[in-house]
């Protein structure tokens, strides 16, 4: 049947030779460039991994991606991300947007999903929008711009002057916002001795995602996006790093320009990943002044003609068009017609953005919220989906990404899918939406409840008071209980509809808060019951499982309940050792002490490498007078971490208990001593500058030494190290 006249027609202007456009050689090259990076990256990766072999501390140079700079904006951290983001604009600035087509892992994730799509005859076309186009500067100025105006300009002004004294006795003076502007989120205190090193670190992968997020977030900005947006479409909609390379390009003396062989062929923009319109950009200024170019190539390589080339010139912001002025308005009426969405749509669509974006930044899988850039992205693929489900109630013909959605129109069985599934998240988005305005106002009443309870204490009240409200005589005055408990409802109503919300799952520390809350307001049950769920939500943390033991204690739970319920903590986090302490204790206070050593035996020998559990197992050991048994043990742990300055402490110390500890006057004998001088000066020469544990222990066995001078100076040093 034939549907001419129910569909509009369209000028494809690429191509207007007709003929075939050949192969890039550059695509290759970039690819083996790319996936250098990525073999640097896992080489990385596995330096981190495998550099604690010997002494326990994994060390590394920090993450090198550009979120870290926020570290070093909001904490004075200067890492190696914030020095690669710095270097990549200056390199920028000078010569273009190389580092984003030669070097960004993100952009080879785009480029490998969409060769594939392309293998199985898939060739994603681009969703063109106006407004959306600012998202990336949008969210690269909250990044990095935001948190120093809110410092140095917003807080100042605003907020309330708080000065503390810090680790080295020094006073820093801070501004805490009232509680009604408590969303802005409080600003970080400058350091007083400013910029600082943080280029080596421990804790590799603490900014970076677990893999149920990781995954999703790679099939968000990789494929999805690529298939509805376009090639680069996670560049165009979602890269605040992009936000500022591309305006700082608009600088750059070196762009693709063009010489007097080009007939205007088209093949260069047949074979743009990045949705330059590359014949009319060199046509019209004589070299490509879309700051979207980043320099792939591709463009250069298939011209039949060689016409273009890489060449210094005029940067594109002093570029001016060389075309007459009729054809200068002809092309900018072309440009709009390229658009795919009407001003109002563009409107509607941003809001739909920022109604996606924000109902999922506050959203959990598990126990981690949705990153801010994939939120980004989705928030993207929401606004595309909302203008397809707009453009079916409005138009009789609606095509999808390679699917009729609407025809003559009759909805299709693709789009009674699409529109079944589009709707859903839509609502699934905006009930995620209001959670947070529901939270955030809760976010405001806990400030002010705070500001109220004790904004006028001094810290060491406030901490009194803490303490009084975990235990059985704490009454709340009314005004107090009133306000705790209204937010504690806003917080119940932002929490999942299985839980009686109207939201998605919501961050760990939103539970935590409305436990907190119901503690003030004098219902310790409901408090502890959601101090559990908390556990359940987030790896767990000693402070909040010895928070639930005290709310037990508070109405007199038995020790066998208390045991059971440490049990299970450990058995989902063995890492825990404070909690193991406890429970030891317990044990040896209801005369099972040798269980106790057997509970601290057990995990040595299971992880006998891991210095934090050693560092509590041992000392936990030697209290019960089992030094034959540390020393036993101290030979597994050095096997595991023969370098580990702790591990050969422990082994002086063992030695020193195991011939009986220390005379009355805090020396040992010359024979101790002579036996366990090897292992101390081990441990001094092993030692790290900031391994304060290690500093302690070393000063309490030089002063079992007759080291006193030693024993001074490791102490001084311990004392600095915070």
């Amino acid at each position: 049947m034939s549907i001419a006249g129910r569909c509009s027609s369209i000028s494809l202007p690429v191509l207007p030779s007709g003929k075939a456009v050949r192969a890039s050689k550059s695509g290759k090259w970039r690819a083996a460039v790319l996936i250098g990076v990525h073999l640097l990256i896992v080489g990385h990766l596995l330096q981190w991994w495998f550099s604690g072999m010997a002494d326990g501390r994994r060390e590394t140079l920090s993450p090198v991606e550009p979120s870290e700079s926020m570290w070093t904006l909001e904490q004075g951290l200067v890492n190696a991300g914030f020095i690669m983001f710095v270097v990549a604009i200056l390199l920028t600035l000078v010569a273009g947007r190389w580092f984003c087509g030669w070097a960004c892992h993100v952009v080879a994730l785009q480029d490998l999903c969409g060769w594939m799509m392309k293998k199985i005859g898939i060739h994603p076309k681009p969703w063109r929008s106006r407004l959306l186009l600012w998202v990336p500067l949008g969210l690269a100025v909250y990044m990095f711009v935001w948190p120093t105006f809110r410092r140095e300009v917003l807080a100042p002004w605003i907020g309330e002057a708080v000065t503390l004294i810090d680790a080295g006795g020094a006073s820093i003076t801070h501004y805490v916002f009232p509680p009604s502007l408590s969303w802005l989120g409080q600003p970080y205190a400058w350091p007083h001795e400013g910029l600082r090193s943080h280029l080596i670190v421990e804790d590799f992968w603490a900014t970076f995602p677990a893999w149920y997020i990781a995954i999703p977030y790679l099939l968000v900005i990789g494929f999805a996006m690529i298939y509805f947006l376009g090639a680069k479409g996670f560049c165009t909609y979602g890269c605040p790093y992009g936000g500022f390379f591309g305006p700082v390009d608009r600088l750059s003396p070196i762009r693709i320009r063009v010489t007097d062989a080009c007939n205007q062929c088209g093949h260069c923009t047949a074979v743009c990943t990045s949705n330059v319109r590359v014949a009319e950009e060199v046509h019209h200024y004589g070299a490509v002044v879309d700051p979207g170019c980043m320099k792939c190539l591709d463009c250069v390589s298939v011209c039949p003609t060689n016409a273009l080339y890489v060449g210094f010139g005029a940067p594109a912001l002093f570029t001016k068009a060389r075309t007459t002025a009729a054809d200068q308005q002809a092309a900018k009426a072309r440009r709009q017609t390229r658009y795919d969405l009407s001003l109002g749509e563009e409107l509607a669509c941003a809001g739909v953005f920022l109604m996606v974006f924000h109902g999922l930044r506050g959203t959990t899988l598990f126990d981690w919220s949705i990153p801010m850039l994939m939120a980004a992205g989705v928030g993207a693929l929401g606004a595309f989906i909302f203008h397809k489900l707009w453009r079916m109630v409005r138009d009789l013909h609606v095509r999808g990404p390679y699917t009729q959605l609407k025809l003559g129109g009759r909805v299709t069985f693709a789009g009674a899918v699409f529109a079944l599934i589009g709707t859903t998240f839509l609502a699934a988005s905006g009930l995620a939406f209001v959670s947070q305005i529901a939270q955030a106002a809760g976010e405001v009443k806990y400030a002010r409840l705070e500001a109220a309870m004790f904004g006028k204490l001094s810290p060491q009240e406030a901490n009194s008071l803490r303490e009084k409200m975990l235990t059985p005589t704490y009454v709340p005055d009314p005004a107090s209980k009133d306000l705790a408990l209204d937010a504690a409802r806003w917080f119940a109503r932002a929490d999942a509809p299985w839980r009686g919300g109207i939201g998605l799952n919501r961050e760990w520390d939103a539970t935590a808060k409305q436990g907190y809350l119901h503690l003030a307001a004098g219902e310790p049950q409901t408090a502890e019951r959601l101090m559990r769920r908390v556990l359940t939500q987030r790896p767990t943390a000693d402070a909040m499982v010895f928070d639930v033991a005290r709310l037990m204690a508070r109405r007199g739970a038995p020790a066998a309940e208390f045991e059971t319920f440490y049990r299970a903590e450990l058995t989902k986090n063995a890492s825990l050792h404070a909690i193991r302490t406890e429970l030891g204790m317990l044990m040896a206070n209801t005369g099972r002490g040798d269980a106790a050593v057997k509970l601290h035996d057990d995990a040595v020998r299971a992880d006998p490498g891991d210095l934090l559990l050693v560092e509590s197992s041992f000392g936990a050991i030697m209290g019960f007078d089992q030094a034959a048994k540390v020393k036993e043990l101290v030979a597994l742990s050095l096997a595991a971490r023969p370098k580990a300055a702790m591990m050969h402490a422990w082994k002086a110390a063992a030695i020193v208990f195991a011939a009986g500890g220390p005379a009355p006057s805090g020396l040992v004998g010359a024979d101790v001593a002579r036996e366990a001088l090897p292992a101390y000066d081990e441990a001094k020469k092993l030692l790290h500058d900031d391994d304060r544990e290690t500093m302690i222990k070393l000063s309490q066995i030089a002063g079992w030494l007759g080291k006193a001078d030693e024993a001074k100076t490791f102490a001084e040093r311990a004392q600095k190290t915070r």
